[in-house]
Order: structure tokens, then sequence, then C-alpha cells
């Protein structure tokens, strides 16, 4: 099989090698937002003796065909290394070899690595010495975090990338030192993550994968584009060339509730339920002044011979029976679980190949048909084209399939608490990247890649009620419209206030596929300055098919469009690495096209006609053909005109002042822009039937731009300490915000405008222990994030045309002046603390130390509420804060050499140690605007949560006391889980 295989190679090899040539003429690469720099090993060999530098010593990269030998003044470098860990080897005539064990090389930084030989006659076995982090980044030209998977092996949680990134004091919810979400770029490999149609990544690397992440917020280089706010820079681990390495793990939490509260559908929770186990209820009602009978609810009243015992007993029967058939349900009890496996190493003498797999199983907060389920697999194939050339297969596949509740943070649980069928949605995901890598070192100082990628992402959502084939006499063709009332049963109202058969039935499938070439160049011109520049081209397909709508048995809104955008970005960049200065100065273009075609009647983009339709109706359970007139906006016949071409310049610079081997100063300035989303570019909703415009892309969207300033200095303090401050500001300009349009013909509707710009300042803090026993760190990011809005569509101004053509301009919905944004923190610290015992550590019980290879860790944060408009001053818009928030996780973990005779670990995870409760922002804070204060939040500011008779535990958003039939709301009014354990065993072969 390996022969076929090698032969295979060797004739896709040839072929390769035709068409690389054609291919970096070309210069067009791999994905326009991504590219991850290979790091970079120099050094100097110097005799032991004289202190003299050795000329013409050996240095290899063990593993690897990698090599150079020292020049003149005992320097040597080796360039295009893969992130990872390597043992470093050398050797010369005369002298003792050594061996640099665990150097680690990170993305796009140089690793200094220096040796010291001794003279000997003999032949000695080569000494092993361990290498050494040195406690200051001397490269500190950007603002970065960089993790690797062994340095939270210890921690509690670490699962995929998106739990090592909250690591990142300065990332909080998903948002970068204080830019909106989806401002940031991931790349696998140096190959984009990212969903173009809205800016979310397509999945998060499972950490069993990963070698490591690096989190950069400031200060990226010139070959990253796209992205704002930061950039998440993931290497995937490879199989080694010795031998293979295989794990797996597997790990279970314990069964508990996963809301705070008791049990939703135990009676004694709940008045609406209990009240109504009482016949009194059904035949007087719960007011003793003003009875009201509910026995007539089902439409049972005044039949059954007129009994209103018997009636009363037929609607209690119903109620019991067919609308709450969960009373009493148990739940909570269930065990989420999940299994990984990983498997690596050598196929034959050139080739090698990676594997992870991850399947895990989780239960939603309430009882739902199935569980949540995830699957996810990534991989390479490494295959070495002869000392100078190494072509790799990189892919991964994910796949979701998750319940959704419908309007869970706003009282949605009045529809799906006992429908848990026709009023959860359920949404499936698959996303699956498909690269290939071809790096070609032309000589030991200069090399290129070529780089082949798509990505693909799939999403579905809808109801299971929802049939999936509609026969032709259900459709209204002519109209885009389904007839649901003759599919699906209307909502039915309980008189104690939960509905039945009320789907949200958003039916949505998006689809995106993003084919990329890229092509780079990078070169090692002198010992000074290494050259790095390169093209990117990026084709989108985006297909999207919803149907948006409030229930199951109603018209909605339709989503119905494709697009074919393309970008293109260039890029120039010199690393300059002197004595006393590092730097990186770069250049950047980027230029894209939405491909489509923009309306010049911003009032009027469609034009109304009447026409006569004819469609089929169900009459008297017959159908029949039937005609009529109506209203309708066609697209054709509006007039439009080609989208033009963007394109921007953006210079960048950051700069490391080495003073000393323990000071270092840094700063960084970079001018960063992202093409918007699609979903503001080429989106078009419209209503179904009359294809009325509800909200249009606008393909004229300029870029949105972050100017970025950053300052600071990293201090070594010894004993593996180091203190690294930062200071930095952020001007962000033309922010996309939704804008509404009425014309005096009625037409209404919303498109997306550049009006928006944020002001963007902080520090961090960091303390850091890397050595020793005892490792972690202590952040702390002190930030102020201001503007008009933290979103696209929440501060709209609303544009009104009469028939003369005179304009009026209401912004009642925007700020006067700017305000904190919604998910600003002010202050938020991060504490990460492991206690690692070496072998051999602690008292010896019966010959065994049952304390050693044992860790301990904690996990912690504490941070500022979100803002929010106080009810009691609403004129100071996100004036006030809501709570601080705090948690604090723990992990034990034991390592055991030869158990059963493989190497295993064996942990317990505790979550949410202290019970910490933090407020449902969405729920209780959320305003409907920048200006409109949340109801919710008017009640708690005024009374509380748990006043039984107004507090918000038992008090709905439309101010409706709930005393007849009150609901205790605790489990919505906290967004976070109650303590929980998990424990799990991995095994290593």
């Amino acid at each position: 099989m390996i022969n076929r295989i090698s032969s295979f190679v060797n004739i896709f090899t040839k072929t390769v090698r035709q068409w690389t040539m054609v291919c970096f003429a070309v210069m067009i690469f791999v994905n326009i937002t991504s590219a991850q720099t290979p790091g970079k090993i120099s050094g100097t060999v110097t005799d032991a003796t004289t202190g003299e530098v050795l000329m013409g010593c050996n240095i290899i990269l063990e593993g690897t065909k990698m090599g150079a030998a020292t020049d003149a003044d005992g320097s040597y470098y080796l360039i295009n290394v893969s992130p990872g860990k390597y043992n470093l080897k050398a050797s010369m005539i005369g002298y003792q070899a050594v061996i640099q064990q665990d150097v680690i090389v990170n993305s796009g930084k140089t690793t200094k690595a220096d040796f010291v030989l001794k003279m000997s006659a003999l032949i000695k076995e080569a000494v092993i010495i361990q290498a050494t982090r040195p406690d200051v980044e001397k490269e500190k030209t950007s603002t970065s975090t960089i993790i690797r998977a062994d340095d939270v092996a210890a921690l509690a949680g670490m699962r995929d990338v998106s739990d090592v990134i909250g690591m990142a004091a300065d990332v909080s919810d998903g948002h970068f030192r204080g830019g909106r979400e989806g401002e940031e770029l991931y790349t696998l490999q140096g190959m984009g993550l990212v969903n173009p149609l809205n800016s979310t990544t397509a999945f998060m690397p499972i950490m069993s994968a990963v070698e490591e992440v690096e989190v950069v917020t400031s200060g990226f280089g010139a070959q990253y584009g796209n992205a704002q706010s930061g950039v998440v820079n993931i290497t995937m681990k490879e199989g080694k060339a010795d031998k293979w390495r295989t794990t797996g793990e597997f790990r279970q939490r314990m069964p508990t509730l996963k809301h705070f509260g008791s049990n939703v559908y135990d009676p004694s929770n709940m008045r609406a339920l209990s009240a109504f186990l009482q016949d009194s209820t059904w035949l007087l009602g719960t007011d003793p002044e003003n009875p009201t009978s509910f026995f007539g609810s089902y439409g049972i009243k005044n039949v059954l011979g007129n009994d209103t015992l018997v009636q009363l007993a037929a609607a209690k029967a119903i109620w019991l029976k067919q609308t709450k058939r969960d009373l009493n349900r148990k739940y909570g009890n269930e065990m989420d679980y999940s299994f990984e496996a990983t498997a690596g190493g050598p196929l034959s003498d050139k080739m090698r190949m990676f594997l992870a797999f991850r399947s895990n199983v989780s239960y939603p907060t309430f009882p739902t048909e199935e569980p949540d389920k995830q699957r996810q697999i990534m991989g390479n194939l490494v295959y070495d084209l002869g000392k100078s050339a190494t072509l790799r297969l990189i892919g991964g596949y994910a796949f979701e399939k998750k319940n959704t509740f419908p309007s869970y943070s706003a009282l949605g649980f009045y529809n799906f608490l006992f429908d848990r069928i026709q009023s959860i949605n359920y949404e499936q995901n698959e996303n699956y990247q498909l690269g290939l890598k071809l790096s070609h070192a032309l000589s030991q100082s200069t090399f290129y890649e070529i780089k082949l990628n798509t990505l693909t992402t799939y999403n579905r959502t809808g109801s299971t009620t929802a049939p999936l084939n509609i026969p032709d006499s259900l459709i209204n063709f002519k109209k885009n419209q389904i007839l649901w009332s003759y599919l699906l049963i209307g909502p039915i109202a309980s008189p104690e206030q939960f509905t039945y058969m009320n789907g949200r039935s958003n039916f949505e499938n998006e689809r995106t596929q993003t084919i990329s070439l890229e092509g780079s160049m990078t070169s090692q011109v002198n010992k000074s300055h290494l050259l790095n520049g390169g093209l990117q081209f990026n084709r989108y397909k985006v297909t999207v098919n919803d149907r948006v709508k409030t229930r199951t048995d109603s018209g909605g809104d339709i989503m119905n469009y494709t697009a074919e955008p393309y970008e293109l970005g260039v890029y120039v960049q010199d690393k300059m690495e002197f004595e006393g200065m590092i730097s990186n100065v770069g250049l950047r273009v980027d230029m894209w096209n939405t491909n489509s075609k923009t309306y010049t009647n911003t009032f009027e983009p469609y034009k109304k006609t009447l026409e006569k339709i004819y469609g089929h109706v169900i009459k008297n359970d017959v159908v029949v053909l039937d005609s009529n007139t109506y209203a309708y906006y066609n697209p054709d016949s509006a007039d439009s005109k080609k989208a033009p071409i963007i394109a921007r310049l953006q210079p960048r610079v950051g700069i490391s002042f080495p003073v000393t081997s323990t000071t270092v100063f840094h700063a960084n300035y970079g001018s960063f822009l992202q093409r918007p989303s699609f979903q503001y570019s080429v989106s078009t909703r419209v209503q179904q039937g009359s294809n009325k415009p509800v909200i249009l892309g606008n393909p004229r969207l300029e870029p949105q731009v972050t100017y970025s300033y950053d300052l600071g200095v990293m201090q070594g303090l010894g004993e593996g300490f180091t203190l690294d401050v930062s200071g930095y500001y952020k001007d962000v300009k033309n922010l996309i915000e939704s804008a509404d349009f009425t014309s005096y013909t009625g037409l209404t509707y919303t498109t997306y405008f550049n009006r928006d710009n944020a002001d963007i300042r902080g520090f961090r803090i960091a303390l850091s222990k890397k050595k020793g026993n005892v490792v972690g760190s202590l952040t702390y990011h002190y930030s102020v994030a201001t503007g008009k809005s933290a979103t696209s569509n929440f501060a709209a101004p609303v544009f009104t045309q009469d028939s003369t053509g005179a304009v009026t301009t209401n912004n009642q919905k925007v700020p006067a002046r700017d305000a904190l944004l919604s998910f600003d923190r002010t202050h938020n610290v991060i504490l990460n603390l492991a206690f690692v015992t070496d072998e051999g550590w602690g008292p010896s019980i019966f010959g065994y130390n049952i304390f050693e290879q044992m860790s301990i860790s904690t996990s912690a944060f504490a941070r500022s509420g979100r803002p929010y408009t106080s009810p009691s001053n609403p004129k100071l818009i996100f004036g006030a804060r809501t709570p601080a928030e705090y948690n604090l996780n723990l992990k034990l973990v034991k390592r055991l050499d030869n158990f059963l005779g493989v190497k295993s670990t064996w942990y317990c995870e505790v979550f949410n140690v202290f019970n910490n409760k933090i407020l449902n922002y969405n729920y209780i804070f959320a305003p409907t605007s920048a200006i409109s204060p949340s109801t919710v939040a008017t009640r708690y500011e005024s009374v509380g949560l748990d006043d039984p008779n107004a507090g918000i535990r038992y008090w709905n958003e439309n101010n409706i006391p709930l005393n007849d039939f009150a609901v205790d709301q605790l489990f919505m009014l906290y967004s976070n889980s109650p303590r929980s354990f998990n424990f799990g065993v991995s095994v290593e072969l």
C-alpha cells in the first residue's frame, strides 16, 4: 500500500514541479485573509575555552532535512521552520557535539539558540542539554500571546481554540480590544477559517490537534488582511518521522441541572401549574372576587350534557394528558460525554501524517428530542519532495447538530417549555476545509510557498414539523409563497398562558464557498533583513435560501440570493534585526468587488406594478384555480448599475528595542481594514408574495478601518517572572450601521451605510512565570470603548422622502454623543495558576510516590459588568453597569507512566467552584435601541429579583404580574451554569 502511495506521489510530484514556476510567476495565492509565517532559528557557536566563534560548524534540525553551517562570524540561521518543538544539533570535527532538546519555534518569530562546544580529540556521545525559553521576548513587534497546547493541558476546560482565546484578558465575550464581534481573522496552517457571509468562524479546531495558538491583538503583519481587531493564527500538529504516536481521551460530565433554580416541570415551583391541579381553579379561577371558569378553554363548554363538573374534569384531563405531558418530568440526569483520539507518524521515509478526531454529545439546558452532537476531524499529510521542497495536504471537517430555543432570553419559554417538538428549531452545520501547500527552498536563505485552499460552510435550520417536500398544489409559484395555513395548525392558547403549536420556524439554508490561491516568497537577503511578499486571491460563492417567519402557520420574509464576489491582496514586509532594534515594516493593498449591481434610486429601489396571478387554493377540500390582482415589486425593472471596485492601502510598522537582556521596549502602528461581510453588501430580504423589499444589502459599502497605536515595555524580573505592560489607542472609522428609508409611495426598507465610528483606549499588565513547579499568569486589562452603536442594527436613522423629493431625517434612535458600547468591560482580571510536581516528588509510601507527576491548577476571572441604560436616568445612555462577574475553575491531574502498560493521565475538573451567578444581560438589561431602556431593567432596579409579587423572578417583560399564574423564572435570570464536575482519562501509545 505504501509503495502505491509513493508511486502516485512521485507522478504527482513531477506534475507539481512543472506547474510550480507557472503558478509562482502569476503569484496568486491561498486566502486573501490568511498567511501563516514559518518561524526562524538563529544563533552563534563559540569555543568553550577561548570564547572565539567557530566557523563551519554544522547545525542540524533533527527529524527534518534542514541544516546550516556557521559563517565567519560563527553565526547561522534556519528559515522556513514550521512551528513546533525540535531537537537542534551542533557538531564540528575536533569538538564534542551538543544537542539542545525541546527548542520551541513559534510562527513568524525568531528563536535564539546559541551553542558552546568543547574541544575533544575523541569521538564522544553528544552532550544533551534542555533548551530554555528566554524570560523576555526580544522580538516584541506586535502585541500577542502565544499559547502552546502543552501550556494549557493542566487547565480546566481547554477543549478547543475558543477556550484558549478566553485566556487573553484583552479578549472579552468575543470582542478583541473593544472591537465589534467578527472583526478578527482566524487562520489554520495559514488558511482562512472565516465564513464570508457573516464573519463568524467556520469551526474552532480542537486542542488535541493544535501545536500552538497565537492571539495577536495589535501590530499584526502585512500578510494578514481583512481583520480590524485581531488575528488568531492556529498551527496544527504534524506526524513525526521517527515513530507513530497515538493518544485517546474520554471525559464525562456528572449529571446535574444546567440552570440555577429547581426543576421547571415541578408544580411546586410554578403556581401556573399547581393552581390548575385544583378543580376549584377550573371552576372559579384564582381570583375569588372575580370568579372565572376555565373549563371552557378547550371548546367543551355547554357540552357533555351541560354538566359543569364533567366539563371541568374533561378540560383538566385534556390539560394533563395532551398539553402538559411533561408535568413532573425529570431532567438533568443525563451525562454529557466526549471522546478524542489522535494518531501521527511516518508512512514512508518521505511521507508522514497526522489525524485528530473528536465526538461530543451534550444535553441542552432543557429536555429535547435528541442531544446536541458535534464531530470534528482534522489532519494533514506531509510529503518531502527531496531536500528542498515539502508538499502538505491539510484538511478539516466539523459537523454540529444542535437544538435552538426560541427567544430563551425573552420569555420564549412560554412557547417551547411544553411544546418541545414544533417550538424548538434544529440547526445543522457542516463545514470543511481542504488545502494544498507547497514550500520550496531555492537556497538556504530563500524559499517560496504556494497554497490552494477551499473552505465550505453549510448551515441549515428548521423545525421537525416542516415537510421536506411541498406538493405543487400548496405553492403559489408566482408569489413564491408556500400556503402554510393548509399545512400546519395555528397556535393554541392555554389557560395558564403557555402556548402550543407556536413554532418560530426560521427556515435557513445557507452555503458559502471560498476558493483561494496564494503565493509568497521569503528571503534572508542578509543578516539584518528578512523580506517577505506575496499576492492573495479569493473567489467566493454565497447562496442563501431562507424563509424568515414568526410562526409556522403564517407567511413571512424570503431571503433568496446568490453572489460571487472576489478580492485580491498584495503585500510586502521587511523584518529587520539589528543589535539594538528589531522591526517589522510592511505595506498592504486590498481590492475587492462584490460582482453585483447597485440600485440608483435609494428610496425606490424596486418599482411597484400591479399583476394578475393564478394559483392553487383549497376550497372545501378541493384544489381549485384562483386568480387575483396584487402589488408586486419587480427588481428586474429597477434602475441599477454595476457595483464599484474598492481598493485601499495599509501601512504597518512594529518596532522592538532590546535595551538589555531583560528589558525590551516595543511599539507598533497599523492601518487595518476589513471588507464588510456579505450579509451587509449583497443580501436581499423581501416580503413573501409581494416581493416588497425589507432589507437590501449595499454593494457600495466601503471598508471598516481601524488605526491602532500601541506602546509598551517587557521586563524580566528573574526566577522566570516576566512583566509586560502596554497601552493602546484605536481610532475606528466607517463602521457599518443600518438605516431605514421610507418613500412617499409607502415603501419602507432597511439598508446599510458606513456611518458609525468608535474610540477605544486601554492598557494591559501581564505578570507571568514560565519556569519552576509553579507556573501561570496574572493579567489585568483596562479599557474604555465608546461609540454610537455596539452592532450594525442598534442606532438606525430614518430617512423619509415626500412627494416633492424632499428628505427629512429622524435620528431619534441615534445617541446625540458617543456613549459606552454595550460590550465594554472597564476592568478584566484573568488568573491562570498551576502547581506541577516532578517525578519522585513528595514522600514515598511503600516505595511509591503518590504525589509525583501531579498538578493542581486554577483558572479564574473577575471583571466589570456591562453598561446599560438605567430607566431611572434614561438620558445618560449606557451610564449604569450590571454587577461585577466572577468565576473560578479547578483541575486536578495525576499522571501514571505505567498503567496496564501504557502512559495515562487521570483528571477531575470543577467548574464554577463557588457557584457564582452572572445575570442574563440579554433578558434583563438589553434595550431595543440605544435610547430605549429595558422594561425588565425598570422592575429590576425598583423591586429587585426575588420579590414574590413584583420581582422579575415572577414578572415578565410586558410588566404583567404573574401572581395568579406565576412561573419561577430563576432559570432565565442567569447566563451561566451552576457548579459542575467532569472526570476524564487520556492514554498515550
